[in-house]
């Protein structure tokens, strides 16, 4: 209540300062922006508990695939964040080569570009209920995957689209060398009932039994076995386990909060968070997780015991072009590649090519033009080649030397498709002489 005896401008002003005073003990909270490729659901979390041990501060998520958030932090677009937060290594190296993040100090007092806080397996994740009643047997290991039983069974997701599938790629290509590896993709493709649009198509697409097994980071399958039971996984032998980060954004308005945020994720409420069932990550700090026994992430720690030493730095040289190549070769021809695989596994199994040995030499060279890759493996040593790959961004497009590779393959996967053609339907018109003579 204002004196009366006061003058009535004084009276105000004493209204105004406690005010000024009010408002200053109830500041607004500060706000953390997170570009994340993680779901909502995942995120949210995290920013609940860091909340709570931070009640001045506001967490808000952008949430992005992969390819979405190193385009958002390249072509700098807004909002701008504070930190980024992916399952993907692939990136946090890439973003460290362009630049675009700022060191964080380890307790150790170590800088770092950025820092590692969990751990996560790709591997085979499957639908029991779904292969039971087609009569399939569940896969075991990454050859097991072609056989072609599997037809139409398998789903996965392409490296442009999931930075999480461009590690599971790129595993397959550092396992088994440049052009095996493209050999062992080719006819993967041959098996699969498509090619989603993003990574958690490839979950979804499992637990609604739109195909059987999806190629997939582990945390997939984890965080979907408490409300599926049916839900399956294996790691096959051979796979990566590789780090899950964060780090902080250059230029962002909260480095000093972003740093907290890290902290917090690698403190032992933020690496006991990782266990709960809808995150799924396995915790760096190896006695969070020991001191639960009976979580079931320590059943699958036991079949992590032989995993590739990836090459991360191979892996960042090449990161562009084998995604460009992926899709040009698989995604764009996967109707083709189905079609043709399709056809060598039914003239295989047709009797009437038995003892016959020319039409089964065309057929082998058949198999082999179909695993076949246009980039020679000797170009993957030029450095100055390989950097002029990028990801067609929003208004931009690609370098000369990139086009020129493109319509280099365009043309090649042209002849292929018709000399594979040709020599199919040869095949086929000399069986159907024999049987007819028969």
């Amino acid at each position: 209540m204002i004196n009366a005896a006061v003058p009535k401008w004084l009276g105000w002003l004493g209204l105004a300062g406690t005010l000024m005073v009010s408002l200053h003990s109830h500041a607004a909270p500060q706000s953390l922006v997170i570009l994340t490729s993680f779901s909502e659901a995942v995120s949210q979390r995290f920013g609940e508990a860091f909340e709570a041990a931070h009640p001045d501060v506001r967490v808000r998520f952008i949430n992005k695939k992969t390819a979405a958030v190193l385009t958002h932090l390249e072509q700098q677009l807004k909002p701008r964040p504070d930190l980024v937060m992916a399952s993907a290594i692939d990136a946090f190296d890439l973003l460290s080569e362009k630049q675009l993040l700022q060191p964080y100090t380890a307790s150790n007092g170590e800088a770092q570009p950025y820092s590692s806080f969990g751990y996560s397996g790709y591997g085979l994740m499957w639908n029991r209920r779904y292969l039971e009643q087609r009569d399939l047997p569940a896969p075991a290991d990454w050859d097991g995957l072609l056989d072609p039983v599997y037809r139409n069974h398998i789903g996965m997701s392409s490296p442009t689209r999931s930075g999480t599938t461009h590690v599971l790629v790129e595993t397959i290509l550092q396992q088994r060398g440049w052009e095996q590896g493209w050999g062992y993709l080719n006819r993967l493709a041959g098996n699969l009932a498509t090619v989603t649009a993003r990574s958690f198509g490839v979950r979804q697409g499992v637990i609604q039994q739109r195909f059987g097994i999806g190629l997939v980071i582990d945390f997939f399958a984890f965080s979907a076995q408490p409300a599926h039971a049916e839900i399956e996984l294996t790691y096959p032998v051979g796979t990566s386990f590789l780090p899950v980060s964060a780090g902080i954004v250059k230029g962002g308005a909260q480095p000093g909060v972003a740093r907290q945020y890290i902290d917090f994720l690698r403190s032992d409420r933020g690496q006991a968070l990782l266990l709960e069932p809808e995150i799924s990550r396995f915790p760096i700090r190896a006695a969070v997780l020991e001191a639960q026994p009976e979580h079931p992430l320590n059943s699958y720690q036991r079949q992590l015991e032989e995993t590739l030493q990836y090459d991360r730095q191979e892996a960042r040289r090449r990161y562009h072009l084998v995604n460009a190549l992926f899709d040009q070769l698989i995604t764009l021809r996967l109707p083709f590649i189905k079609q043709a695989w399709g056809e060598v596994a039914a003239l295989e199994a047709d009797p009437a090519l038995a003892g016959q040995p020319r039409l089964q030499a065309l057929l082998a060279a058949v198999k082999q033009r179909l695993s076949e890759v246009p980039f020679d493996e000797s170009l993957l040593s030029n450095a100055a080649l390989l950097a002029k790959f990028n990801r067609p961004l929003p208004g931009g497009g690609t370098s000369t030397a990139q086009r020129n590779q493109q319509s280099h393959w365009q043309r090649w996967a042209s002849i292929q498709q018709a000399d594979v053609n040709r020599t199919l339907g040869r095949i086929r018109s000399e069986l159907k002489a024999i049987r007819e003579q028969g």
